[in-house]
């Protein structure tokens, strides 16, 4: 509910605004006489509007009104750090012109007198709802720094602290920043966590993948275009730096950037100003550059790849981010964290992971990282049956090699693929008819599903991605 002041000497209009707003229920309503009343008032609680007569005696024993008694009053609440009120200038016909530098101080609106009571109704109507709306903008705004922010990130490792330790302190200034990791470890997860710590979080965040772009492409992407600079520029647009303007952009992937875009991000690091294609005019921003690669840099310079200077401009607040497999406290963690996630996008029930899962989980390699962590988690998802647990035959299957099995070391062949012989290129004989290559594949690899599951059924269904009694036709057709 809005708490509303209105500060208006003339008793009887003072009485009859301080009504209107109660009778249309807009929120909790003061009224006063004087500016020092106004300024108690002010101090004692928030207020979110003020209903101001700009014609107003200093105090309430004073008989004549002292228009820069008023305007002085504007300064104060405009001036005050924070979420100041809305003012709605109240004055008389012949006083607009103080009205409108009253306006220019920071009030929001003004009435000239005489005025309806309705219209004042309707203007208070209005800055309460935009209040509103700025209200749910911030608790939008929260809730995106939650999903985005340093505290998003899902991590119990010590190393991973440290990570996020450094972070944190990134953000507070307006250095570029070099993200470096292997593909899959998170780099424009932390790119925007780091972005929403900051104080540009309430600007634009924007992302460029550069490998993503044909080089053609990619400066006009950048760096925008004017009508006519080419072929198909019908009309002028915007690039991503100056979208990004008072925020942050982030070229992932750097390093496979042309070394023509390379002189041109230079530049925009050292001077803050480039030119749209085909335009000589310069254009300034104000953004923070934030980069990534899984490549080595250093070497890309020595082979004359990647330009020095640029390097060196780039790696002033270097954060390294390491691969799952040195980080296997977190790999529980966010595999439970991929898990919830998935469950609700999907509708799905599936429990947590079972103690031989988890342990399958803590040591594989995860070459993929996080992004390969997470598919295997939605891949399981997809095999059990909603109410189980994640077991070890789940991620036996979720995690297995696609390429051919070959002999094992003894000689012997994979017993899990024993009745469907293998040739040297890794593909089954043609013996008889497709339909019955493809009937001894589909025996087999139910044979393997009961052999996996211990003979239950409902799981070895869940595990080949079929209803149960389609399994159990099978199971007749083929005489098992």
């Amino acid at each position: 509910m809005a708490r509303i002041l209105v500060v208006e000497d003339e008793e009887l209009i003072r009485r009859a605004m301080v009504d209107e707003v109660e009778r249309a229920s807009l929120g909790s309503v003061e009224g006063v006489g004087d500016i020092a009343s106004a300024r108690a008032a002010l101090a004692a609680e928030p207020i979110d509007i003020v209903i101001l007569d700009l014609g107003l005696p200093a105090t309430a024993d004073d008989t004549q009104p002292q228009q820069g008694a008023g305007l002085a009053l504007v300064d104060e609440i405009c001036g005050v750090s924070g979420d100041s009120p809305d003012i709605v200038i109240i004055t008389s016909e012949t006083s607009v012109e103080i009205a409108v530098d009253a306006m220019r101080r920071g009030a929001r609106d003004y009435l000239p007198k005489p005025f309806d009571p309705i219209v004042l109704r309707h203007r208070i109507e209005n800055l309460v709802v935009a209040r509103s709306r700025g209200e749910e903008v911030k608790e939008l705004r929260r809730v995106v720094e939650r999903v985005s922010g340093v505290e998003s990130i899902v991590y119990r490792s010590q190393i991973m602290r440290q990570v996020l330790d450094r972070v944190r302190r990134a953000a507070r200034g307006s250095s570029t920043v070099l993200i470096r990791g292997e593909t899959g470890t998170g780099k424009e997860l932390v790119a925007r966590a780091l972005h929403f710590a900051s104080p540009r979080s309430d600007d634009p965040f924007v992302t460029v993948n550069c490998p993503a772009i044909p080089s053609e492409l990619l400066e006009s992407e950048l760096f925008g275009h004017v009508r006519g600079a080419f072929t198909d520029a019908h009309a002028s647009r915007r690039g991503k730096l100056e979208m990004a303007d008072g925020g942050t952009v982030f070229l992932d992937e750097i390093g496979d950037m042309s070394p023509k875009l390379q002189a041109k991000i230079l530049r925009v690091i050292q001077e803050r100003e480039f030119e749209r294609v085909g335009s000589s005019v310069p254009v300034r921003i104000d953004v923070r550059i934030v980069a990534a690669t899984h490549r080595h840099l250093e070497e890309l310079v020595e082979q004359g790849l990647f330009r020095e200077d640029l390097y060196y401009r780039l790696n002033v607040l270097p954060i390294e981010l390491p691969p799952l497999r040195e980080r296997p406290a977190d790999i529980i963690p966010l595999a439970e964290h991929f898990l919830q996630r998935i469950n609700r996008a999907a509708g799905t029930q599936v429990g947590g992971f079972d103690d031989e899962a988890a342990a399958m989980l803590r040591g594989a390699s995860w070459p993929g990282n996080i992004r390969e962590l997470r598919n295997v988690v939605e891949r399981v998802v997809n095999l059990t049956e909603c109410g189980d647990s994640v077991g070890k035959a789940e991620i036996e299957i979720a995690t297995e090699n696609p390429r051919p099995r070959h002999a094992s070391s003894t000689g012997a062949a994979d017993e899990s693929a024993a009745s469907v012989p293998v040739l040297a290129d890794g593909y089954p004989p043609m013996d008889g008819t497709l339909r019955e290559c493809l009937d001894r594949l589909e025996k087999t690899l139910i044979v393997r599903a009961l052999d996996m599951t211990g003979g239950n059924r409902s799981r070895a269904a869940g595990l080949l991605g079929l209803s149960r009694p389609a399994l159990y036709d099978r199971i007749e057709r083929y005489g098992m």
